[in-house]
């Protein structure tokens, strides 16, 4: 299932904003989570239901993972927590590897980005940075929650889960401010985008034709068509979490307006990128 899609916008979204929003009693959180939790497993498994197992497997490993590694980090027994850590680390890579770049198999939706939001999630426990989870649906809602699955942001636990299982009150305001998010994304994904598209294959259809400006006209159009297809897609993201009163990141801060090269990059998916500096680069630097 696809967020432009028919079904979603008129019968997936609608039914899980009613069913969210209409759950009573005094334990009105766990089940507001669980619906969430439900209907997630459901969005994924809507176009790969066979790769929704993938999905739940992973979580599984990293929650089992992180429970171990930060039982072991509160005992100051770090080198034991490492071997957790490292397990999981190479169980996610490895599984990534396999079925985004081997190319062997149909690519599974969304699963750079849950990977990678699972892992931050137990590299934070064994750093101290967060307390891992007990309740095991809670984590897999974090990796699972639908609106963020398809092209991320990628969130860290520490951040998510405040908003995440809050307690959240119907807001109009709150409402309107998701659904105006949410236009403003597909304006931009299926205007813009789709437009700029049309104008691209032109140019690109005959290299012999279109030299000189246009050559250059198409890399401006290409990178139009790039920025609004991704920051439409991240608008639509964000906006339908607001509507649950869910508060994602932002991923990207006006990109086109930086003075270098470098600070291109920082606002440009902020979160894979700060991500990538986290739990990549920073620690292979002070491990020379």
């Amino acid at each position: 299932m696809v967020f432009s899609s028919i079904m979603f916008l008129t019968r997936f979204l609608p039914l899980v904003l009613i069913v969210y929003f209409l759950v009573p009693g005094c334990m009105k959180n766990t089940w507001r989570n669980l619906v969430l939790f439900m209907f997630s497993l459901a969005f994924y498994a809507w176009g790969e239901p066979v790769y929704i197992w993938l999905m739940i497997f992973s979580t599984v490993v990293d929650y089992v993972n992180g429970g171990l590694a930060g039982y072991f980090v509160a005992r100051d027994k770090r080198n034991t927590a490492k071997v957790f850590v490292g397990l999981s680390v190479v169980i996610n890579l490895t599984l990534l590897a396999v079925f985004k770049y081997a190319g062997k198999f149909v690519l599974p939706i969304g699963i750079s980005f849950y990977t990678f939001q699972s892992m931050g999630y137990i590299i934070d426990v064994y750093r101290g940075v967060t307390e891992a989870e007990n309740n095991i649906f809670k984590f897999a809602l974090f990796v699972s929650f639908f609106p963020q699955l398809m092209q991320g942001p990628i969130s860290r636990w520490k951040d998510l889960k405040e908003t995440l299982f809050e307690e959240h009150s119907f807001s109009w305001e709150r409402f309107e401010s998701g659904i105006q998010r949410i236009i403003w994304g597909y304006f931009k994904k299926m205007v813009i985008a789709d437009r700029a598209a049309i104008g691209l294959a032109t140019i690109t259809s005959d290299f012999s034709k279109y030299t000189g400006a246009y050559a250059f006209l198409g890399m401006l159009i290409y990178a139009v068509e790039l920025y609004a297809d991704f920051t439409g897609g991240i608008d639509i993201t964000i906006g339908i979490a607001e509507l649950f009163g869910i508060r994602l990141p932002e991923n990207f801060r006006q990109p086109f307006f930086s003075k270098s090269l470098a600070e291109y990059w920082r606002r440009w998916h902020i979160s894979l990128s700060s991500w990538f500096r986290d739990y990549v680069f920073y620690p292979a630097s002070i491990s020379k």
